[in-house]
């Protein structure tokens, strides 16, 4: 969801306090999406003049995550069953929850845009998804993460100034 523009570094601070957070309340089944996925895997760093962090989180989780939120100060701008985007301050930038419904073969049904993120977990008999430790955090990404990237973004390993297409699955 377009916003204000933020630099690099408070984009990486909003990411750093984010996964803390998460960890550190037990929300479960998330992964980051969109732009936030394509800097951490391709520069190992948020987007420079990217808008907000973008998660996919399960839809059962929507109230512990509201929770979290609250109690850390955050405030929501957008509250609705598909979304939760929180407010920029000057310290954060703003941050979208994506809610999912997930099925038996670990797709992710993003509701809001419409978008599926296929075959996330490792495996089907392994429930888990990839992690990758950035700035000394567990990081969750999809399965396939460059095929994913590749769908969206086409030559994603090159920057380019231009938003992904919204592919209906990913």
């Amino acid at each position: 969801m377009a916003g204000k523009k933020h630099g690099k570094d408070v984009l990486n601070h909003t990411l750093l306090v984010l996964l803390r957070l998460l960890h550190e309340n037990g929300i479960k089944n998330w992964f980051i999406e969109y732009g936030t996925l394509l800097g951490i895997v391709r520069d190992r760093s948020c987007i420079e003049g990217d808008d907000d962090v973008d998660i996919v989180v399960c839809q059962s989780q929507r109230s512990a995550l509201k929770e979290m939120l609250k109690k850390n100060g955050f405030q929501l701008k957008i509250d609705r069953p598909t979304i939760l985007k929180t407010s920029d301050t000057p310290e954060y930038a703003s941050i979208d929850f994506y809610l999912a419904t997930i099925d038996n073969e670990g797709n992710f049904h993003e509701k809001h845009d419409n978008i599926f993120w296929t075959r996330c977990y490792k495996s089907p008999t392994q429930r888990d998804l990839l992690n990758i430790e950035w700035a000394g955090e567990k990081v969750f990404i999809p399965n396939n993460y460059e095929e994913k990237l590749k769908n969206h973004y086409g030559d994603w390993q090159i920057p380019q100034n231009k938003k992904g297409k919204r592919n209906s699955k990913l």
